[in-house]
């Protein structure tokens, strides 16, 4: 994968992109984290049999939702997931256009002014976090 993003020409016709992480041995992971903290929560709060945890999940990429999302399928009590996110909104946007870029390309965005605060570069990107 490493090669393939460090060839500026080839990643240039087929305008590569990537979801971290890429390992989904580590998805499946951070899956277990999940169940983890539902059992620990159980063990000290008593809780009626069919209530369920909510979770909100730090994140500016997708893996560690994509995780509870699929710990959610396997069957956990799981009420919402939810995800928080900081200046590196590029997840937030997906959601909210369906396309994951990382210039802004929810509809009817303007760019941010120079120094604006909502963390964005001037140029509607994203910046490292």
């Amino acid at each position: 994968m490493k090669a393939l993003f460090a060839d500026q020409p080839f990643n240039e016709k087929y305008s590569l992109g990537a979801v971290d992480p890429i390992n989904w041995a580590r998805i499946l992971a951070q899956t277990v984290y999940y169940f983890l903290a539902y059992f620990h929560v159980r063990e000290q709060i008593p809780r009626p049999e069919n209530s369920e945890l909510q979770f909100v999940v730090p994140t500016g990429n997708f893996g560690d939702i994509l995780a509870g999302y699929y710990a959610k399928r396997m069957g956990l009590p799981m009420g919402k997931l939810t995800t928080s996110t900081n200046s590196y909104d590029i997840l937030t946007r997906f959601w909210r256009s369906g396309r994951y870029e990382k210039v802004d390309s929810t509809p009817g965005a303007s760019l941010p002014s120079e120094g604006a605060q909502d963390g964005k570069p001037p140029d509607g990107g994203v910046r490292a976090t």
